[in-house]
């Protein structure tokens, strides 16, 4: 909805409500930002969790498939 405002027009009204828009802008951005970073950060230590628990799980079949021969 703010990206619609024209920053020079704000400017022509006020000069103070225009330093206000630059700074509302600036934290919309530094916010999104930040959001699309935890989001790929957090998809990042998923992935590394589930090949965590499949290697071991093969792991831990391969061990016990050993015991198993030995017994």
């Amino acid at each position: 909805m703010i990206d619609s405002i024209e920053e020079e027009k704000v400017d022509e009204y006020s000069v103070i409500l225009g330093r206000i828009f630059r700074w509302v802008s600036q934290a919309i951005e530094l916010r999104v930002d930040d959001v699309r970073s935890r989001r790929d950060t957090i998809a990042v230590l998923k992935h590394e969790r589930e090949m965590a628990v499949a290697e071991d799980k093969a792991r831990t079949e391969k061990r016990q498939a050993a015991l198993e021969e030995k017994q």
